[in-house]
């Protein structure tokens, strides 16, 4: 009952802020992130983040900066959503400058999906922002790089208003931290892990490490913040 009120009480605070929702819900319908977006009204922010490292060894490209936009219209009660980045001055480990299939050198596009989930933390549950890509080609001089697949970081800070989410995905060997992620109905985990090929050759696990930060959250033309709960 106390977290049930608790819930009630972010999500009317949610709806003064955005001036655009008309219904209220129970706590256990509420998503993991608010405000929700629709059709109509989706919620728009921008991403952004510092240096990235993409795989290790002969396939590691790094980048010194990313700029790009997520969106949400409410599919997946509101913890789906697309996401468009592109990586600036992207090189290999030996210096030579990569680019994206259609980018000019140092840029590579990255497309898809982001899903909000839970993941397991030792005993406890986390929330997490988890990226399935769309296959990302790394075109560095004659080397290709293709990576394809899902990672995840963990995304804070938890039931806050806020106008600034960081996402942060970090590494443990070739592979992130966070390999393993809840299904949609939180039932049962899930395999959440990059892969890359270096000429088209054969897979290998990758990584990508970074922080990424979402900032300027915006629906119906006005900046709203967001609240971000574990359930």
């Amino acid at each position: 009952m106390k977290r049930s009120k608790l819930l009630g009480l972010a999500f009317m605070a949610i709806l003064a802020l955005t001036s655009t929702a008309t219904a209220t819900a129970s706590a256990e319908s509420l998503p993991n992130i608010l405000p929700c977006g629709t059709e109509a009204l989706p919620v728009t922010s921008i991403s952004e983040s510092g240096e990235s490292t993409f795989g290790s060894g002969l396939t590691s490209v790094t980048s010194t900066s990313s700029l790009g936009t997520l969106s949400s219209n409410g599919e997946g009660n509101c913890k789906l959503g697309l996401f468009h980045t592109s990586f600036l001055n992207v090189k290999t480990s030996l210096g030579t400058l990569c680019e994206g299939l259609g980018d000019v050198d140092g840029i590579v596009l990255v497309l898809g999906k982001y899903h909000i989930r839970d993941a397991k933390e030792g005993a406890n549950l986390i929330t997490v922002m988890a990226f399935l890509l769309e296959k990302v080609h790394f075109l560095c001089g004659s080397l290709l790089i293709l990576v394809e697949g899902c990672v995840a970081g963990k995304l804070s800070p938890p039931n806050e208003l806020t106008t600034l989410l960081e996402t942060n995905l970090e590494v443990e060997g070739k592979d992130n931290k966070i390999i393993t992620i809840l299904n949609e109905a939180n039932t049962a985990e899930e395999a959440c892990q990059l892969l890359a090929a270096l000429n088209e050759g054969n897979t290998e696990l990758s990584s990508q490490k970074t922080k990424q930060f979402g900032s300027k959250f915006i629906q119906n033309s006005a900046e709203v913040k967001v609240l971000v709960m574990p359930l």
